[in-house]
């Protein structure tokens, strides 16, 4: 799917770190739940306001299917670059599982992001990504692979 220039844009991060601009689009009601479904492979989301003019829609399921008690499926399942971003403004109570994406927001809709939102949220991701990736190498290393 691509990104028409000028159409509003929301951004996808999945687990492993991408992330990817894709187009927000809306049903005959204004509400872009199904694109959103769509792009996170789930049939519920959650909507997390962020700080900023931010909205984060992600998996609703996600918990539903996972057993907590399982260390590795947890682990498996976590967005630690999703959740870097969306802790910098928001008081979360657990990390974000699966495929997330951010939106912009006016506290009631949805919208598609603007250009400094798109630009800082792309630079974040990059930042945590680069984050996530030493932290892996440096657990790697402590954990015996020297």
């Amino acid at each position: 799917m691509s990104v028409v220039e000028n159409a509003p844009v929301g951004l996808r991060v999945d687990k492993d770190g991408s992330a990817r601009r894709v187009p927000l689009t809306v049903d005959q009601y204004g509400s872009p739940i199904g694109m959103l479904c769509e792009q996170i492979g789930c049939q519920v989301v959650q909507l997390v306001r962020l700080a900023g003019g931010l909205d984060l829609w992600l998996d609703e399921e996600a918990l539903v299917f996972l057993d907590l008690n399982d260390r590795a499926a947890v682990t498996a399942a976590v967005n630690p670059v999703a959740t870097m971003i969306a802790s910098r403004t928001a008081p979360l109570r657990q990390p974000i599982f699966g495929v997330a994406v951010f939106l912009g927001g006016d506290g009631e809709t949805s919208a598609g992001l603007s250009v400094e939102q798109l630009d800082e949220l792309e630079r974040l991701v990059a930042l945590s990504t680069e984050i996530v990736a030493r932290g892996q190498s440096l657990a790697a290393h402590v954990g015996g692979a020297h």
